[in-house]
């Protein structure tokens, strides 16, 4: 799947899609430091009934570094002017771990863009805002994760570098998801991996309490990267939600 460089203003990001054309569209935003790379064998199964584009945002992946870390609001504007310029939507859009941030932010912001969120282990647990504890979470869940996962993930690491990953990092646990959902008018469904040490089952209960929360579930076996452990599952019930 080729990855095509897209300006909008003046950040480039890259982008891949699967389309068959006249199909209802979805868009998938991915979490801190890492590319939309793990996300292709969940998006595959998506394709069967959907058109689906993946972006690595700006400075994420291989896409163009902006000369600072953008926080979750500005990348929440990217995703919309990119909707806006490539005339795609409405959409649905599905976030993983912190893009379920920017999706939030972006449905909050301009909901005629968008038909419902999706929102796959969602950040930040707000009983454990702090970049530490988070790194922590990480290291813990990374031992329930598939090697292949790992193996995508870390070099995405890499390439964002250090700096500029703790510096959003910190936007990420400043960032209250829980609030920014109550801001939406947009129907949201949610779902964890019982297994994620990132994203605790009572962090997903207290965000349930937000009106427009239509959809809890959890995925057995599946840690924080749920979407790529359990590709199928997780489609079939973004599927459901959708199609509801």
């Amino acid at each position: 799947m080729e990855r095509i460089p897209v300006q909008v203003g003046s950040h480039v990001a890259h982008l891949r899609t699967i389309t068959a054309g006249n199909r209802p569209p979805i868009i998938l935003i991915h979490g801190l430091g890492v590319s939309g790379t793990y996300f292709i064998p969940f998006a595959k199964e998506l394709a069967r009934q959907y058109d689906i584009y993946i972006l690595d945002l700006p400075g994420y992946g291989k896409a163009p570094k902006p000369p600072r870390a953008l926080t979750i609001p500005e990348l929440s504007e990217f995703v919309i002017s990119f909707l806006q310029t490539k005339e795609i939507g409405p959409v649905v859009a599905i976030g993983q771990s912190m893009g379920c941030q920017i999706i939030a932010h972006a449905g909050a912001s301009k909901p005629s863009f968008f038909k419902k969120l999706i929102l796959l282990a969602p950040t930040v647990n707000n009983k454990e805002r702090s970049v530490c504890t988070q790194a922590l979470r990480l290291i813990e869940d990374t031992f329930h994760e598939p090697l292949a996962a790992t193996c995508i993930v870390v070099p995405d690491y890499l390439r964002m570098g250090i700096r500029r990953y703790l510096t959003t990092s910190r936007y990420m646990v400043e960032d209250h998801l829980e609030d920014t959902l109550d801001r939406n008018l947009l129907s949201v469904g949610i779902v964890r991996g019982r297994l994620d040490k990132i994203v605790p089952h009572d962090w997903v209960s207290r965000l349930a309490q937000s009106p427009n929360v239509q959809l809890i579930a959890e995925v057995a076996d599946a840690p924080h990267l749920l979407h790529y452990k359990k590709p199928k599952e997780v489609a079939e019930l973004c599927r459901r939600f959708i199609e509801d």
